[in-house]
This record gives C-alpha cells, sequence and structure tokens, in this order.
C-alpha cells in the first residue's frame, strides 16, 4: 500500500529501456518534492517487467503490473484500477518532464479534494511536412492525458475509463466524456513558472505510420459516437444537438467519397442508422454554431500530417465528392437510408 499523493502511471509496450531512462532520470532529480509524496506504476501491455536494479538508485517507489497485450487503453485501465494515490497521472513511456521543478508544481496543489481533473500547459513535440523537428505549445487539449491530473476517485465513481475497443482516440473519448459530465468549476489549471510536461513525438505510433489513415478515421468516428452516448443521457437537449452536428460534418469528411473503401464500409452503414435517428437534433443546432463546428472540423481534417496522408490515400483508392456540400452529403446519405 501506498502513502503517495499521486501516482505516475507510465504504460509500457516493446519499447527498449533506453528510450523512456530520460523520464526516470529526470524524476530522480526534481528538487522541492518529498520523494514519498509520489509512486510511479509501470504497466506492461503485455512484456516482461524490467530488472529491479534499473531502479535501484530512484529515491521514489516504483512498482510494476504486467497484463496480457490489450491496447494502450487497457494498460492504463489497469493503472486506474492498480493505483493507491488520491491523484493519478497518465505518461508515455518515451515522454518526459521539461525541468527539476516540474513535480513540485503539481505536487504542491495536493492534497485537494475540491477538484476532479488538473491541467498544465504541456510541449508536443512534432514535425513540419519536410521532417523538420519543431515544439509546440499545448494549452487544455481534450485530445491529449498528457500533463493533466486526474482525482482517481471520481473516475471510479463515475465509471470513466479508457475505452478499449478504440485503437484511435481513446484518449480524447475519455477527455472528452470527462469534460462533458465534470462540473467545470472542478476543473482547475496548474498555473506553472516553466511548461512542464513534454509530450515526445513518435515516429512508430499507429496515428504516425503510413497507411494508418483509415484506422485513425475509424477510431475518430467510434470516439464521436460514444460522446454523442453521452451527451444524449447527461447534456441539455441543445449541447447534444451540438455534438450531432459535430458527429455529422466529422462524417461528412470522413466518408465523402466516390468509392468507400472496405475499412470504411462498416461506420458508412452505421452513420446511415445514426443519421436517421438523428437528422432533427443536427438540424436544429443554431446556423452560427454549425458554421463554426464545419470550420473546425474542417481545420482538423485538412492540415499537417492529415492532410499528406489525406492525398495518399485519395490517390490510392478514392475521390472525394468535392462538389457535394455538407448538407447535399447529408440528404444522400437520407435516400440511402429511406432505402434501406
Amino acid at each position: 500500500m501506498s502513502d503517495a499523493k499521486l501516482d505516475i502511471i507510465v504504460t509500457h509496450y516493446k519499447e527498449p529501456w533506453e528510450l523512456g531512462e530520460k523520464l526516470f532520470t529526470i524524476l530522480r532529480l526534481q528538487r522541492g518534492v518529498d520523494f514519498d509524496d509520489f509512486r510511479v506504476l509501470i504497466v506492461h501491455d503485455g512484456t516482461d517487467d524490467f530488472p529491479r536494479e534499473y531502479f535501484k538508485n530512484m529515491p521514489y517507489r516504483v512498482d510494476q503490473v504486467i497484463i496480457p497485450h490489450a491496447g494502450i487503453a487497457a494498460a492504463r485501465n489497469e493503472g486506474i484500477r492498480s493505483a493507491t494515490a488520491d491523484w493519478i497521472m497518465f505518461c508515455d513511456f518515451d515522454d518526459t518532464f521539461s525541468n527539476i521543478y516540474a513535480l513540485r508544481d503539481y505536487l504542491g496543489l495536493l492534497p485537494n479534494d475540491s477538484l476532479n481533473m488538473m491541467w498544465a500547459p504541456f510541449i508536443a513535440e512534432d514535425r513540419t511536412k519536410d521532417g523538420q523537428f519543431i515544439l509546440n505549445l499545448r494549452g487544455q487539449n481534450l485530445v491529449f492525458v498528457h500533463g493533466k491530473m486526474y482525482r482517481r476517485q471520481y473516475l471510479l465513481e463515475e465509471g470513466l475509463t479508457f475505452p478499449e475497443d478504440l485503437e484511435f482516440n481513446e484518449d480524447s473519448a475519455f477527455n472528452a466524456i470527462l469534460n462533458t459530465i465534470c462540473d467545470p468549476k472542478k476543473i482547475g489549471e496548474i498555473k506553472a513558472p516553466m511548461t512542464p510536461y513534454v509530450w515526445a513525438f513518435n515516429p512508430r505510433s499507429l496515428t504516425t505510420t503510413p497507411g494508418n489513415r483509415y484506422k485513425a478515421m475509424i477510431g475518430l468516428y467510434w470516439r464521436n459516437r460514444k460522446v454523442v452516448d453521452v451527451f444524449k443521457a447527461r447534456m441539455p437537449h441543445d449541447r447534444f444537438c451540438a455534438m450531432v452536428a459535430r458527429a455529422c460534418v466529422d462524417a461528412y469528411f470522413i466518408l465523402n467519397l466516390t468509392e468507400v473503401p472496405e475499412e470504411l464500409k462498416p461506420i458508412r452503414d452505421d452513420f446511415v442508422k445514426f443519421y436517421h435517428e438523428n437528422k432533427a437534433a443536427m438540424w436544429e443546432t443554431p446556423a452560427d454554431l454549425l458554421r463554426q463546428i464545419k470550420a473546425i472540423s474542417r481545420a482538423e481534417h485538412e492540415t499537417g500530417d492529415r492532410e499528406e496522408e489525406q492525398r495518399l490515400g485519395e490517390l490510392a483508392l478514392n475521390i472525394p465528392h468535392a462538389d457535394l456540400t455538407v448538407t447535399q452529403w447529408l440528404e444522400m446519405i437520407w435516400k440511402e437510408g429511406e432505402k434501406e
């Protein structure tokens, strides 16, 4: 049993020790903290644990858990179950903290039972189209769990877990649902003098590996569907309508193709049924808000690496109905449903 205030859950899958050594080293160098106040919990996703001598010089506690290989969502969920501290945070194995006072800024806010989630800006490593290395500052980003602390008891009470059936976007589904159901007054910002967390760019990541474009789209679609279900059950009707609109507009950018590839046919069929069930909610969304949703969705689907993946996918398989607007495409979907 740990008396730590914070459990840092680090998920590991086949990455060599050298890749994660920087994280464990910077934790050893932390200043202004009591090392008994935090614990590192490594969840191995179907791989062996690390030899104990790797951690013999660490002034903080390290525990390891092994699960059968089931993906990062299952590993994070095991971390939630195995944690004992009041607060938890999630770290990828190759991530790190930016400075030796980073944890002081997190732990300085604990104990705290008045909030359910706390977030800090984080640094995201990235690559430009021509392969140049860049750093981006991210704020309260719903896609990432990085740089955030979660009150474990709140997650357990609400049954909040990472959806294990999603290969992509499991973290954005988790965060979007949490931010939907949580009282905004229970979400706080960690105002650190220096941006504390660094998310490492991983060229072997599923989301950055060529050929996974359609897997990413499938993950985004099912993420939206899960969030819509939560909005329907827990949110006011106008918020539900806006989320339906977001799901429909995202589906337009994903499925508006002259020839739908086999990988996307299951979600195309599902969306036909979804739109028939939720058409009224889609068009109850105010016009101004709908324009904002379209702009956000377009920007997310047509910039950066996604644009390159889209170009490659179109050359290989199909070309979008460039002449169809969202409204026209949804009318076509409606007619398909009527035929069924």
